[in-house]
C-alpha cells in the first residue's frame, strides 16, 4: 500500500511572502548574477559567520535574502517564481520542510567545525494546514521522507553542502592558514565561497 497523502505545492505564493529567505554562500553569487541580468534589485544580509583572526575577515556562512514590498523579489505574476527554472534557492525547494534551528560547534583543540540542523514541517504552508491531520498520520507510518520525498532530498543535499563548507574551513584551520574565533563579530564581511576559493589556491601552492 502506498503513502496515503504526499505533499503537493498549491502555488498559493504564501511561502514567498512569509519571511526573508536563507541561502548558502554560493547561492548568493548565483542569485546576484540572475538578478543583475534581470534588472532586479535585491539585498542580502549576513546571517551567520565566523571571524578569522589571521585575515581579519568575518567569513559569512549563510545569508538572508530580504523581501521586497513584502514578497520575494523573484515572485512574478500568478505566484510564479521567475527563476524557478534557472536557479531556485535550496530553502525554497525544500519548503515546507525547513530547518527550525541550525547550530555550529567549534572544537578549538582539534580545530574542527561541525553543525547540527533540526528540521520541521512549516504550518504556514497552505497544503500542510489543509491536510495537517492526514499528513501527521502518514508521517507516523512512512516518516517525513515518505510524505515529503523531494523536499527531504533537497534538505539533505543542502545540509551536505553546509557540511562541505565547514569541512573545508576545518582543513584550513588545521593547516594553520586561518585561526577561527567563534562569537566574534568584527572585520570586513567575506562570502565563505569566495574566501575558500582564495585560500585553497594558497593552500595548493604551499603543499606543492
Amino acid at each position: 500500500m502506498g503513502v496515503a497523502v504526499r505533499f503537493k505545492c498549491l502555488r498559493c505564493g504564501k511561502c514567498c511572502r512569509l519571511s526573508p529567505i536563507t541561502v548558502l554562500p554560493h547561492e548568493v553569487i548565483i542569485i546576484n548574477r540572475l538578478a543583475k541580468n534581470m534588472g532586479i534589485s535585491i539585498e542580502f544580509k549576513p546571517s551567520y559567520g565566523v571571524y578569522d583572526r589571521f585575515s581579519g575577515r568575518f567569513i559569512v556562512l549563510s545569508y538572508i535574502l530580504d523581501l521586497s514590498n513584502n514578497k520575494c523579489p523573484f515572485l512574478g505574476e500568478g505566484n510564479k517564481c521567475i527563476i524557478h527554472n534557472l536557479y531556485k534557492p535550496l530553502t525554497c525547494r525544500s519548503f515546507p520542510y525547513l530547518p527550525k534551528d541550525v547550530r555550529y560547534y567549534f572544537d578549538d583543540i582539534n580545530k574542527i567545525i561541525i553543525h547540527r540542523s533540526n528540521y520541521g514541517i512549516s504550518l504556514n504552508c497552505t497544503f500542510v494546514k489543509e491536510h495537517e491531520n492526514e499528513l501527521n498520520r502518514a508521517i507516523k507510518i512512512y516518516g517525513v521522507r515518505g510524505v515529503f520525498p523531494n523536499e527531504y532530498a533537497i534538505a539533505y543535499f543542502m545540509e551536505s553542502l553546509r557540511r562541505h563548507y565547514l569541512t573545508a574551513l576545518s582543513k584550513l584551520w588545521r593547516s594553520g592558514l586561518i585561526d577561527l574565533k567563534p562569537g566574534i563579530r568584527k572585520g570586513k564581511d567575506i562570502n565563505a565561497y569566495s574566501f575558500l576559493l582564495t585560500m585553497y589556491s594558497l593552500y595548493k601552492s604551499l603543499i606543492k
